[in-house]
């Protein structure tokens, strides 16, 4: 029983990293990440994303949708991320618009 507890636990922490590509430089809320490749994680609420030594916290609302997403997609308005589907999950990750 135990091992399978800590089998799961493992699992889910690895299935908690997303890479996400950003075509070109983008606003998350009033942050702005360069164009490239990032692992993104979630830490309460926030969305955390990582390119080499570069990491970047992120105010974020994890939302839910009721199918899962087939892929990783960003929904853009301008140069801005309004959410991220996470492929293979229902979470979709929301970004306040700067004030």
């Amino acid at each position: 029983m135990l091992f399978r507890s800590m089998l799961v636990a493992s699992l889910a922490t690895a299935a908690s990293s997303y890479k996400i590509t950003l075509p070109s430089d983008l606003f998350a809320g009033d942050v702005q990440l360069k164009a490239g490749d990032y692992i993104m994680t979630l830490e309460g609420k926030e969305a955390v994303f990582t390119k080499g030594k570069l990491v970047v916290r992120i105010p974020a609302i994890v939302d839910k949708n009721e199918k899962k997403f087939p892929e990783t997609g960003l929904e853009l308005s301008g140069s801005k991320i309004q959410s991220i589907d996470l492929g293979g999950t229902n979470i979709m990750i929301k970004f306040r618009s700067p004030r």
